[in-house]
């Protein structure tokens, strides 16, 4: 089984691991802003492409795609930190928690909207 295939058990874990380090930074980096379609898109490829050791091929690509298939429909003026919250309440509701190479997963310490 190739992690290319974006139905393996491997692309869901990747994905899963990519959407938790999204949902960390969404949550950390500018919580309050509006979360426009397109930095979504980038935070996601960017945490496929640091998953995939900063390589260039299938696998950090697959994990991309995977990821943007399992995340939460973004509605027009979402914040950055609610839809953090919609991620981790997606993946948790899925039965999926961030194991030790997730970490740090900020669950715990949320960052309020406009703080």
């Amino acid at each position: 089984m190739k992690l290319t295939d974006l139905n393996s058990p491997d692309t869901e874990k990747a994905a899963v691991r990519v959407l938790f380090a999204v949902a960390d930074h969404l949550n950390t980096i500018e919580s309050a802003a509006v979360l426009e379609a397109h930095s979504l898109l980038v935070c996601i490829s960017a945490e496929a492409y640091k998953l995939a050791d900063r390589r260039v091929d299938g696998e950090g690509m697959a994990a991309s795609r995977a990821a943007m298939a399992l995340s939460p429909e973004r509605e027009a003026g979402v914040t950055r930190g609610a839809y953090a919250r919609l991620i981790w309440a997606q993946l948790e509701e899925a039965g999926h928690e961030p194991d030790d190479s997730d970490a740090p997963v900020t669950r715990g310490h949320l960052v309020a909207d406009g703080v």
